[in-house]
């Protein structure tokens, strides 16, 4: 028989169930990316709940005390005046998304709620410690999209991320059309692409507060995107940041 993830809705739950992982997205759509996700997190051995602006705005947020871990997915653009800059094309834009997801993150932050940002999960990390976005990046860096992992980003050594995949160069899918252009003072730039876009940042005062461009949850068939998840879900468990995978120099995920 084929197993199939447990359902996702709010249960209390003690520390000998799975680790609870909040799962941000839109009121509307999103689906394959929410679905992706929530199969990453059981996989990991995490159950997900969906978190979404139909039942929580920035003054309702979820009760951060049950949950044990939070996932930022990606989605639309994020409005530029949320980090002090002017649209200069029309926009796919949710005020109410952003609303919510910057309060949260804002939140979850403070509490150091392990986080995980995904695509614009990772750009919202971003404005919310006060960084800014590339609000549309050139032809030639977005000439190509796919949820197939056709490019490859270089990792920085010795950083978290870098101890958590076990590599320093990594195969990445490239679904975007914004970036990050400056993370903040509070967060590191740990991850480019060939392109020189920044792929994956990370918070050097917390545990576990870090966020990739690229979508791991479309390439879980590949071990390092496994471990990222899985990472996530072992630190919403409770335990330390893994750091015992090598880190061949020149090793590109598989």
């Amino acid at each position: 028989m084929t197993a199939t993830p447990p359902d996702d809705h709010p249960l209390e739950h003690r520390a000998s169930e799975r680790p609870v992982i909040g799962v941000s997205g839109p009121a509307r759509g999103g689906w394959a990316a929410w679905l992706a996700v929530r199969f990453a997190i059981w996989r990991a051995g995490g159950r997900a709940r969906r978190i979404t602006p139909a039942d929580h705005g920035p003054d309702d947020l979820p009760d951060l005390d049950a949950l044990d871990g939070l996932v930022m997915t990606g989605g639309g653009d994020i409005e530029p005046r949320r980090y002090g800059a002017q649209a200069t094309r029309p926009m796919r834009i949710d005020p109410p998304r952003d609303a919510l997801e910057l309060a949260l993150v804002r939140r979850a932050r403070e509490a150091r709620l392990p986080t995980l940002g995904i695509c614009r999960g990772m750009q919202i990390m971003a404005v919310v410690t006060g960084g800014r976005l590339i609000e549309h990046i050139e032809p030639e860096a977005r000439a190509h999209r796919s949820p197939l992992p056709f490019w490859r980003a270089h990792i920085e050594p010795g950083t978290r991320i870098a101890r958590l995949l076990g590599r320093h160069r990594i195969r990445i899918n490239k679904i975007h059309h914004q970036a990050i252009d400056d993370p903040g003072p509070a967060l590191r730039v740990v991850a480019r692409d060939t392109d020189g876009l920044v792929q994956a940042i990370e918070a050097p005062d917390r545990a576990f507060f870090l966020g990739v461009q690229w979508h791991p949850e479309y390439m879980q068939y590949m071990a390092p995107h496994r471990r990222l998840v899985g990472a996530l879900v072992r630190a919403a468990g409770g335990a330390p940041a893994p750091s015992a995978h090598p880190v061949p120099s020149l090793e590109v995920g598989r």
